[in-house]
């Protein structure tokens, strides 16, 4: 069996057997759409925390400083990273 994601290799099957299918073609794009969007999400999960490092993070702040204070810490950092991520 191909290591292949399933949207690669119907992609791959519908060049071999129908190159010149107008309506296959547009089916194809949005396959390979698909495919690349999942790719991007299994990237970005494997950035985020794990529950264990959030809950750590959040003790830590817990004991360091107000509440009021850590909202607009966190605030900040998220909008920084968003920043961040819009620029990639």
């Amino acid at each position: 069996m191909s290591e292949k994601p399933v949207a690669l290799r119907l992609i791959q099957h519908m060049d071999d057997e129908y190159p010149e299918d107008w309506d296959g073609r547009a089916i194809r794009a949005e396959l390979r759409n698909q495919h690349a969007e999942i790719e991007r999400l299994r990237e970005a999960l494997g950035k985020s925390l794990t529950h264990e490092q959030i809950l750590r993070i959040a003790a830590t702040i817990d004991r360091s400083m107000p509440l009021e204070s850590a909202k607009i810490l966190f605030a900040r950092r998220i909008e920084a990273a968003l920043r961040r991520e819009d620029k990639t």
